[in-house]
């Protein structure tokens, strides 16, 4: 019998997992010790610490794999990171991180399992979609070498996983097809976007909120058909997604059905109801759907999803306050509403969203902020600035404190020119925390960018003196310092940024005009070459080249 995306599973495994559920349903008892359902995974990682375990296998189930996709252009920083031994920073690239003063999150929540001793091996679980030959090819090709130091350790890839070893501990990112039988019980956790991997990638679904995903690439009974005899597990948590905001209409049923159908109970009825909305919704046929809501709503007057679609095919709100009644966290609703509103252009219905959220809902705010931060981090990332800063600005609509958010704020203003408000926002996080080397770095930027070039230079120091392995601190340190007119010391300044990180085009080129500018053009020449064996598409190292080579040599 096949399963779905190529997925071939025995019949014996349907039939086991028929008859296990069959019992559980008829004795009441419960075959596994624990089954929690949390918003997100830092609650599954407290939930470890409660019942104290320690030394195990966690098999975590995602649609994402956090520590397999490195793109292109960060190979050159995570083998810098790696040559230079900064552990942490190398960690933050990989996606197993600690985010000091933030909450665990998605991937850090196991860099904390690995840290404390709670697990002893990890196996990252992916939809089988994922992972073809050509991505394991590539992503080898990209890591191969790049990352071996202790802690992180990439030990190789195949089209069956992709194999690391993060602080002693070995992480397999592998796909459900070939996840092999495992004896000793395993905390399984899972994120229930590991069944929504063919759209969870679609932006509508991150903009406001409402796609839903036409189908799963697998249901939840073929997943835990898939897993009944490949896994034995005391303790199952679940989280309805990486920060929550996905829940009220996408994913938060599923991770209900999850959990009823692992302890043997609920209603099962309705989440073939809602199975069937979602099939429905796929056909585009809203004011059908919408009869058909009410009708199924009636049949279950407490299920809060019915509510919530009525809500959102209607345009009506009581439905909606319904809902939230019946399950309080669907508060976020009204953020996805103001979020249409303003990308509508109507930022007064917009206001009216945002004014039913009880002031006191702080997850509401935290999730809120972090998703609009996130916005804006990808603006940045793909060269939309104007549009990053009306993100940050929306995050610190919701967190106005938020010290990342701030300092995210700040560095894109001065890139865009905006220097009064950059310089205003650096002075405030400066004040609230003096010794903090991110604003103290922007505020380097800023003298560097009016022509402050003493200032600059303390500000750079002040930097390296909390950070002695801050690669840009020194980089900057030593534009200063040639503006100065100290040019062995910038010289010293941009060695040392080689020093830490010898793929650092940059430094090469500061070397070859500083050496060009005192007569040094053999040095110039060797430093502009190595610039365009690291990054050829450089046409300032290429012209100062090609102008030194047609000069007498000096």
């Amino acid at each position: 019998m096949a399963m779905r995306s190529g997925i071939y599973l025995p019949y014996v495994f349907l039939l086991c997992l028929s008859l296990f559920l069959a019992e559980v349903g008829r004795s009441g008892r419960n075959p596994i010790a624990r089954v929690d359902l949390f918003e997100d995974h830092a609650q599954s990682y407290l939930a470890w610490q409660r019942f104290h375990h320690r030394d195990r296998i966690v098999v975590h189930f995602d649609a994402h794999s956090d520590i397999g996709y490195i793109t292109p252009e960060a190979r050159a920083r995570i083998v810098s990171a790696s040559r230079r031994g900064d552990l942490a920073k190398l960690a933050e690239m990989i996606g197993f991180k600690p985010r000091p003063g933030r909450p665990i999150g998605i991937a850090n929540f196991l860099f904390a399992a690995i840290c404390d001793a709670t697990v002893r091996k990890v196996y990252w679980v992916i939809p089988d979609p994922v992972i073809d030959r050509e991505l394991a090819l590539e992503v080898d090709r990209q890591l191969r070498g790049a990352l071996s130091p202790e802690p992180v350790a990439y030990l190789g890839g195949s089209p069956a996983g992709l194999h690391f070893r993060i602080g002693g501990v070995e992480v397999v990112v592998v796909t459900l097809s070939a996840l092999p039988a495992i004896e000793a019980p395993v905390l399984l956790d899972i994120d229930t976007d590991f069944f929504f991997w063919r759209s969870i990638r679609r932006a509508t679904f991150f903009e406001n909120g409402y796609a839903l995903p036409t189908r799963f690439w697998i249901s939840p009974r073929d997943f835990l058909t898939a897993i009944s005899e490949r896994l034995s597990t005391d303790h199952v948590t679940i989280s309805r997604s990486v920060n929550g905001f996905f829940v009220p209409l996408g994913q938060g049923w599923l991770a209900e059905e999850l959990r009823d159908r692992l302890r043997g109970t609920g209603d099962l009825r309705r989440y073939e109801v809602l199975h069937e909305l979602m099939r429905r919704l796929a056909g585009g046929e809203e004011a059908a759907v919408l009869a058909w809501v009410r009708q199924k709503r009636s049949e279950f007057p407490k299920d809060p999803y019915l509510h919530l679609w009525e809500g959102r095919l209607s345009g009506e709100d009581a439905p909606i306050e319904a809902a939230i009644r019946l399950a309080p966290r669907f508060a976020m609703a009204w953020i996805y509403q103001a979020n249409e509103a303003l990308l509508s252009n109507q930022p007064a219905q917009a206001k009216a969203h945002f004014s039913r959220i009880a002031p006191d809902n702080a997850p509401i705010a935290e999730q809120a902020a972090e998703r609009w931060y996130a916005e804006g981090l990808r603006r940045v990332g793909a060269g939309q600035l104007e549009e990053a800063v009306a993100a940050f600005r929306a995050a610190l609509r919701w967190d106005p404190k938020a010290p990342a958010t701030r300092t995210d704020l700040a560095a894109t203003l001065l890139r865009l020119h905006q220097t009064e408000e950059a310089e205003r926002i650096v002075a405030d996080l400066l004040d609230e925390a003096p010794d903090d080397p991110s604003a103290r770095f922007l505020q380097g930027n800023l003298f560097l960018s009016q022509g402050r070039w003493a200032q600059a230079r303390d500000a750079y120091l002040r930097v390296i003196e909390r950070r002695p392995n801050d690669v840009k601190a020194y980089n900057n340190l030593g534009k200063a310092l040639v503006a100065l007119g100290k040019g062995a010391e910038a010289i010293a300044a941009f060695e040392r940024v080689i020093a830490l990180d010898p793929d650092h085009y940059a430094a090469y080129g500061n070397l070859g005009l500083l050496y060009h500018t005192r007569g040094e053009d053999a040095r110039a020449r060797e430093m502009f070459r190595k610039v365009l064996a690291l990054h050829p598409e450089d046409r300032t190292a290429r012209r100062f080249l090609e102008e030194l080579s047609r000069s007498p040599t000096r």
